[in-house]
């Protein structure tokens, strides 16, 4: 014979359960076309962007990591130069374009870091998203890839995506969007 905690306890369980599945989760979904002979990787993003912060939320920052990489950094110096270009600075970027938040045209401006130019897109949303609830952002994207070593850029080719080859949500905290955190 079952106890009433037992009892209690698999509904307080199954309940959880229940809710956890129904929450709205992040997720990125991407269909891209890479053309290592031209350095180049473009396609569609498809973001789900869950509000688990405090605050309704305007607007939805993305970085654009590769335009981090579109000018020569002053932090190159001669030894570390060229453990990371093969004989010249080649500069990456990105551009993004068709911006949807739940199926709606979203404008969207671009903004300057201590990251480099126009490396934060500024997605205005249709209406704010409350904590709690996810919005999906659709956006096509072109980025030109550098020749360069690491872990961005191709060398002939092959090609290493890591760092964010694709528009990426800024990290949210549960004050809103943490721009000075890294993408």
């Amino acid at each position: 014979m079952r106890s009433v905690a037992t009892i209690a306890l698999g509904l307080l369980l199954a309940s959880g359960a229940r809710a956890a599945a129904t929450a709205p989760e992040p997720g990125v979904d991407l269909d891209v076309t890479l053309d290592p002979g031209a350095a180049r990787v473009g396609g569609h993003a498809r973001l789900r962007v869950f509000n688990d912060g405090t605050v309704s939320l305007a607007e939805l920052p993305l970085w654009l990591y590769p335009n981090h990489l579109a000018t020569r950094s002053s932090a190159l110096g001669d030894v570390n130069y060229h453990w990371l270009y093969p004989g010249w600075f080649s500069p990456a970027g990105i551009e993004i374009r068709n911006v949807r938040a739940d199926g709606a045209a979203a404008s969207f401006e671009l903004e300057d870091t201590p990251s480099g130019a126009r490396t934060i897109a500024r997605v205005s949303l249709p209406a704010p998203l409350p904590p709690g609830q996810a919005i999906t952002i659709d956006v096509d994207f072109e980025t030109r890839l550098p020749r360069r070593f690491g872990a961005f850029g191709c060398d002939g080719l092959r090609c290493r995506l890591m760092g964010g080859f694709y528009p990426m949500p800024a990290r949210l905290g549960a004050a809103g969007f943490d721009l000075k955190a890294p993408p």
